[in-house]
């Protein structure tokens, strides 16, 4: 399975797909086209993008536009990707045994389902810096019960004093999003390279060994 960003170049164009599933169906179809024996030729990324600078990627686009009969725009915009910038025409097609429309409408569903699941996919890092203001908060009471000689353990098992109530909040908080957060990673796709990084494994750990303490002291004082 490709993977990345592919920009796809050709006489009469260029076209770039981020979805895996388009670049395959993409690149099987030139396979077709080329033929399987003929390698793809190579040029230098100077020059390729030279020529890409003095080229009209959709030329006459207009005109193809008003043929088609449907009014989704994001299905005439991969029609233009196809057949005006890589030349995947119906013509061209043709003796291929090819349905150009088949093709759109692969594409243009495989890319629907590819940007929903983008708009939806988890990302963990949007609520972390919240979390690490009551990781602040926390880190503040343990300094402070230490001046009093007390402990934080203690302080909150005894339960006295206003800030020993408003840590309750606190460590409410943030044991609900850690455990929201380890449900939604099981369930939800992630964006790449945000499954659990460095980054969350040091806040995961951090708030662990600062509230397992509070755990056990709310555990003895309910008896």
């Amino acid at each position: 399975m490709p993977f990345g960003t592919f920009l796809f170049c050709s006489d009469s164009g260029s076209s770039s797909f981020e979805n895996p599933d388009s670049n395959l169906l993409i690149l099987i179809t030139l396979s077709k086209i080329t033929g399987q024996n003929q390698e793809f030729q190579s040029a230098e990324y100077g020059d390729l993008v030279e020529k890409l600078k003095r080229k009209a990627v959709f030329k006459d686009s207009s005109a193809l536009a008003e043929d088609k009969t449907r009014s989704d725009s994001f299905a005439i915009g991969i029609c233009l990707q196809l057949q005006q910038a890589l030349g995947l025409t119906p013509r061209s097609l043709q003796e291929y045994n090819i349905d150009i429309n088949d093709l759109e409408t692969k594409i243009t569903n495989l890319e629907k389902i590819f940007i929903q699941l983008k708009r939806t996919s988890f990302d963990p890092s949007k609520k972390l810096n919240d979390m690490k203001r009551h990781m602040a908060q926390l880190e503040w009471y343990k300094k402070e019960t230490k001046t009093k000689n007390i402990g934080y353990y203690d302080s909150f098992k005894n339960m006295n004093t206003k800030s020993d109530i408003d840590v309750v909040g606190f460590q409410k908080s943030l044991k609900i999003y850690w455990e929201k957060l380890v449900g939604e990673v099981e369930t939800k796709p992630q964006k790449e390279g945000a499954a659990f990084r460095t980054r969350w494994l040091y806040a995961g750990t951090t708030y662990r060994k600062m509230v397992e303490p509070l755990a056990i002291a709310q555990y003895y004082k309910e008896g």
